[in-house]
């Protein structure tokens, strides 16, 4: 997680029962939501707090902090509450010692809020890093998601490009596995031959699309 300026804290605490009524909860979302403690605007990144410019696609960034009395994820609440709020968000788990940060993708499409996959890290210790520099919201938001995904961003590469690679990626590595699975239980010499030649051309894809240029 990055370490903010001063003037972005907030240390807000939300009742339940108001997020409950906010997000029109119904039954399923309550019984997801039993293992949050407290939920906590931290940070709100702006103009204001940061001086930075904002554009129509990313005007303000919140924060949220959610202590967990269980070490779970409680997706289900998050997105409810995501589909609510007009900013981007970015949630940081805490259970005991240890945090997950989580993200769901927002982009506009033709003046719509349009979400996307969920980012988020696995259970770990907390660590503050500094801001790499930014001169927009845009970019804070783009450093934000940029720590949840493995894979190095190319030179002057904007978020929407990134994501999508990111996530051919994420599918054709998914079709080198199915691939490989089935090259391993294939006895006929011709078949393996031909999955092999598959697995090899979704290789040279997945190099293409990881490599920086």
């Amino acid at each position: 997680m990055f370490q903010f300026s001063s003037k972005t804290k907030v240390v807000k605490v939300f009742k339940i029962s108001k997020l409950y009524k906010m997000i029109k909860a119904d039954q399923s979302i309550k019984a997801d939501a039993a293992c949050i403690e407290k939920v906590i605007l931290e940070e709100v990144i702006s103009t204001t707090t940061l001086h930075m410019k904002s554009d129509e696609i990313c005007k303000e960034i919140y924060i949220f902090k959610i202590k967990l009395k269980e070490k779970k994820v409680p997706l289900l609440f998050i997105k409810s509450l995501e589909q609510v709020i007009t900013f981007h968000t970015y949630f940081v788990l805490h259970y005991k010692e240890e945090v997950k940060e989580l993200c769901i993708y927002r982009q506009m499409r033709e003046d719509k809020i349009q979400f996307g996959k969920v980012y988020e890290t696995q259970w770990q210790e907390q660590v503050l890093k500094e801001l790499p520099y930014c001169s927009s919201l845009k970019d804070v938001y783009r450093h934000l998601l940029l720590q949840l995904i493995p894979l190095t961003p190319r030179v002057e590469e904007d978020l929407a490009t990134f994501i999508t690679r990111a996530t051919q990626i994420e599918k054709l590595e998914k079709q080198k596995i199915t691939l490989h699975k089935k090259a391993e239980r294939e006895k006929q010499p011709r078949k393996k031959f031909d999955l092999g030649r598959d697995i090899r051309s979704l290789q040279i894809q997945l190099d293409q699309l990881k490599g920086n240029k």
